[in-house]
């Protein structure tokens, strides 16, 4: 599942790109991740097939929190994206803003939660 276009950092370089597989590969990385799949004829066997699965997960170092992740020695999520950043993405005049935020008569700061989201569609019905 590759973007449908490849995203330059504001030094140039092409944005991290990890691989992605199906089901995990190597480690889980988040929750909810795939780890296997049952194929069969009915959905009574797939179940029993699921049923039989017995995943065994090892800890591993974890952040749950953006700031967290990207602080000096954070576990990387994937090797390729040192720092667990993927790109860092800049538009306009840097030093402009920064002028100008210094002479604004207020300026107001927010901090903004992006929750983990997982969109997920169920093939049963509700």
């Amino acid at each position: 599942m590759r973007p449908l276009w490849i995203i330059r950092s504001r030094d140039g370089r092409e944005m991290a790109e990890p691989p992605r597989f199906a089901l995990a590969h190597g480690a889980v990385r988040h929750v909810g991740e795939a780890v296997a799949v049952a194929i069969a004829e009915t959905l009574e066997q797939a179940l029993d097939a699921a049923e039989r699965l017995d995943v065994d997960y090892g800890m591993l170092p974890a952040v749950t929190e953006a700031r967290a992740a990207i602080a000096p020695g954070a576990p990387l999520l994937h090797g390729e994206a040192p720092g667990n950043v993927c790109f860092r993405w800049a538009r306009g005049d840097e030093a402009a803003v920064r002028a100008a935020l210094q002479s604004a008569a207020h300026v107001t700061r927010i901090d903004l939660v992006n929750n983990r989201l997982i969109a997920r569609r169920s093939s049963r019905a509700p």
